[in-house]
């Protein structure tokens, strides 16, 4: 028995195929019964801003094409330019890797981790889980976060969230401005979070749950919480707004606007519509990322 991974990530696929190759819950539990059905009887899929991938046991040789059809069948595209296959010792080190923030989009990242250990755990309720592959993942994250204890790699809050508004307060400042959040996932937390450290002077928050709203009050209590559909009349008051949304698909199309607010987009697939004059999405973030020392902010 083998271990082989199968990744479309930001290192050879571009936003507009990422957000293609994004498995929701509902597609992850269809290619999870279709790998069983096809004898993949261990497999985990992790899907992230960053790459789309899958981590399976091979029981004979034909079971690296196996799930690469499956992967495709499921994406409904040819993956083929965008599909990075790796096996044994190779897709050890890149789970090992993953997990501990050295191969994502920004060195470190502190979000990955936890992705990945809900990502085996999904595994496990999905019962796709199994001695080996829970060995695998049990050591890489034990690994990862004695990486970040001692080598101290997520010792500054490194996201793309951080990164993002990082890149807003250099470019049109926060304090003072009226700033608007879409989602209420960890990345709206947490640029709701850097908002208000930043003297924001104003935060609301559209999301379509309203037990979601409730909790971000608790821990948030000046935050305006808002109607979903109210977004595009707030949209117009707004200076900042950063979207972060499950959504598979666009929740601000583009809207002709007289004085349009810029915009962060920190979701896979795309919450706003590259058609605003203004947007900054993910991959810019890394272009950013990459060029520029980014100073440490204390929450």
């Amino acid at each position: 028995m083998r271990f082989g991974s199968i990744s479309i990530s930001y290192e050879n696929a571009p936003i507009e195929v990422r957000e293609a190759a994004a498995l929701s819950d509902t597609k992850k539990m269809e290619l999870y019964a279709k790998l069983t059905a096809q004898g993949i009887r261990q497999s985990v899929i992790l899907s992230t801003c960053g790459r789309s991938e899958v981590y399976f046991m091979l029981y004979e040789e034909a079971d690296m094409n196996r799930v690469l059809r499956l992967l495709a069948d499921c994406l409904a595209f040819d993956i083929s330019s965008y599909v990075r296959k790796k096996t044994d010792d190779c897709a050890l080190q890149h789970i090992f890797s993953v997990a501990s923030g050295l191969d994502s989009m920004i060195l470190g990242e502190d979000q990955i981790l936890g992705q990945v250990r809900d990502a085996w755990e999904f595994s496990r309720v999905m019962g796709c889980s199994g001695k080996q592959i829970e060995k695998i993942f049990r050591e890489a994250i034990t690994l990862a976060k004695k990486l970040k204890t001692e080598w101290k790699i997520s010792e500054h809050p490194r996201s793309l969230s951080y990164i993002g508004m990082q890149l807003l307060h250099k470019t049109c400042g926060i304090e003072n401005k009226r700033v608007l959040v879409l989602g209420s996932g960890k990345m709206a937390q947490l640029a709701i979070r850097y908002a208000y450290a930043y003297h924001a002077s104003y935060v609301g928050n559209c999301n379509r749950s309203r037990k979601h709203a409730e909790e971000l009050q608790r821990e948030f209590s000046q935050l305006h919480i808002y109607d979903f559909e109210k977004r595009y009349e707030l949209l117009e008051q707004a200076d900042i707004v950063i979207s972060a949304t499950a959504s598979p698909h666009l929740v601000l199309l583009y809207k002709e606007l007289q004085d349009p607010p810029i915009m962060l987009d920190l979701a896979v697939p795309r919450d706003i519509d590259p058609h605003y004059p203004v947007v900054y999405n993910i991959d810019s973030l890394k272009e950013i990322a990459d060029a520029v020392s980014y100073t440490h902010l204390t929450l």
